[in-house]
């Protein structure tokens, strides 16, 4: 029951996966650009951002969601199973409904629960009393909402009861606004929010030649060679954290430099070998998108080159 606050969230900020086949549109979703060298493909899928609220930081949620996709794609077949699920439901979605999430989860789902659920423009809220605490409903006493038009407040009224049936109001959302409802009842308070709709990724060309664009490999290289050199200065100045990032522009400028023949087996491997060997070459590619991400932090630290 808590997992479905990540549910419709997720539905909310991607509006092409349904609340009624989740897990199914994710993996769908996820697998997306898997094996795709069409430029400007989502590295991750399906245009899902990986915001990594879910307990980890960003980067460390792209490294392990990185490696569910890898794993996930490598047949038409697979499924995501629960314990992945979950774990992409919790680092895809906002801060403030992993926040609702957790709260949910504390208390066994039970108390005042609601939900939001966006169709286009139209926004409908619902509220409905899970019993527990040895109290069959609540009642409501205030309630307000930002973001939205078209909705009759105060809702439910002042002295509504509310129990186990869900109470539903349609409302229409103020262009990409923010949305935050507040409910206040006898037996506790609710608060429901929208975060402002996502505006499409930004990604660099790094991201860009992972998802199979070539010619964004080229400028991912003149850009990390530019950032190599930079560091490489820094190094060579005395800069205490020029282990780190240099170790990490090298990486990177080594991927973007291997990854686009990758790309080329596999199209070739593919276009007129067999089967397994576009197997094979499929798995290179994953591979050796996976170590570009991860690999950076698996590197000595280099020495100041002196040119």
């Amino acid at each position: 029951m808590c997992r479905d606050v990540l549910v419709y969230a997720a539905h909310n900020l991607y509006q092409n996966l349904s609340t009624h086949s989740m897990q199914s549109d994710l993996r769908d979703a996820m697998c997306a650009s898997q094996g795709s060298s069409s430029g400007g493909s989502s590295s991750w899928g399906g245009g899902i951002e990986v915001f990594g609220y879910g307990g980890l930081n960003a980067d460390s949620a792209k490294s392990q969601y990185s490696a569910v996709q890898s794993n996930l794609c490598k047949s038409s077949g697979s499924k995501l199973s629960n314990s992945d699920y979950d774990f992409v439901l919790k680092n895809i979605v906002d801060h403030d409904s992993v926040d609702a999430w957790r709260d949910c989860t504390s208390q066994g789902g039970k108390g005042l629960r609601g939900k939001i659920e966006l169709n286009d423009t139209d926004l409908i809220l619902s509220v409905w009393w899970n019993a527990g605490f040895d109290v069959a409903t609540t009642t409501a006493t205030s309630s307000s909402i930002s973001g939205v038009e078209g909705c009759t407040m105060p809702w439910p009224a002042s002295g509504t009861v509310i129990g186990s049936a869900e109470q539903t109001m349609v409302c229409k959302r103020k262009g990409d606004e923010a949305v935050t409802y507040a409910l206040n009842s006898s037996k506790g308070s609710l608060v429901l929010k929208l975060p402002r709709k996502l505006a499409p990724p930004v990604m660099s060309a790094f991201e860009k030649c992972l998802g199979g664009d070539k010619d964004a490999c080229a400028t991912a290289a003149l850009e990390q060679n530019k950032l190599c050199v930079a560091e490489n200065a820094a190094c060579k100045a005395g800069a205490q954290v020029c282990g780190t990032k240099l170790r990490d522009c090298q990486a990177k400028l080594t991927c973007v430099g291997d990854f686009p023949a990758a790309l080329d087996a596999q199209e070739t491997s593919c276009a007129s070998a067999s089967a397994a060997a576009c197997t094979e070459a499929h798995n290179r590619v994953e591979s050796e998108r996976r170590m570009c991400r991860i690999g950076a932090a698996m590197m000595p630290a280099p020495p100041p080159q002196n040119h």
